[in-house]
């Protein structure tokens, strides 16, 4: 039954990749993916798919993000299936970790693969800043992977902007459709340059974090008290 649920979502996969296949913008380099898939080799469809994902996506995340793909060039990105791995995937190096377990339990979660690849591209000097690399990277994955896949609702009495993830990917959203289009091009820039990113929100929007998330809120149907920074 396990196979047959791991064949039906690359079959699932390939029909979404063909609909969507972008043209690969000048601005992105040629990069190899090789998946790794010796730990589990039933996964080896998984891994291919996930092959294949990368290698239309990686351009796109590149024009998404307006990111100079010269800076830190990877030519090749390896996806390695972990047998024991807890979580679900981390990115480091030239490298996307995936937890074989999370895999065979959410078979159709390309989206994941797609949030740790928008990593390889941020490819990020370190910074204090780690809620807003993961909100861009859910940014990604919520606007432009999964733009019909419903997201649960933010507890905004509770829920911080810091809070990173689908959070803040949720305040990024609402930001580019309603004051501010092409920000997260911006924020993107500043990460990788290491200059402000407050700045980048004020200059853009006349506002803070703080003034935008209570808009946001309010703009969410939410009227009560907002958590504590």
């Amino acid at each position: 039954m396990r196979g047959w649920v791991i064949a039906g979502a690359v079959v699932l996969l390939a029909g979404l990749l063909a609909a969507q296949e972008p043209v690969a913008p000048p601005a992105a380099q040629a990069v190899t993916f090789v998946a790794d898939t010796s730990q589990v080799p039933h996964l080896q469809p998984w891994g291919r798919a996930a092959e294949a994902l990368c290698v239309v996506w990686y351009p796109r995340l590149v024009d998404i993000l307006a990111s100079d793909d010269t800076v830190g060039f990877q030519p090749t990105i390896r996806i390695i299936f972990e047998k024991e791995m807890k979580g679900v995937a981390y990115s480091g190096g030239n490298e996307i970790h995936i937890a074989a377990s999370w895999v065979e339990a959410h078979p159709h979660d390309f989206g994941m693969v797609v949030h740790e690849l928008t990593h390889q591209v941020q490819r990020y000097p370190p910074n204090g800043e780690g809620w807003l690399v993961e909100g861009i990277a859910d940014y990604v994955r919520q606007r432009h992977f999964e733009p019909d896949v419903a997201v649960p609702a933010i507890d905004f009495a509770r829920a911080k902007p810091t809070d990173a993830y689908k959070t803040t990917a949720g305040l990024l959203i609402w930001i580019e459709a309603n004051a501010a289009p092409g920000i997260v091009k911006k924020l993107n820039r500043a990460l990788r340059e290491q200059t402000d990113t407050a700045a980048v929100f004020s200059a853009s929007t006349g506002k803070t974090v703080a003034e935008l998330w209570a808009a946001f809120a309010r703009a969410s149907g939410y009227a009560g008290p907002l958590a504590a920074p």
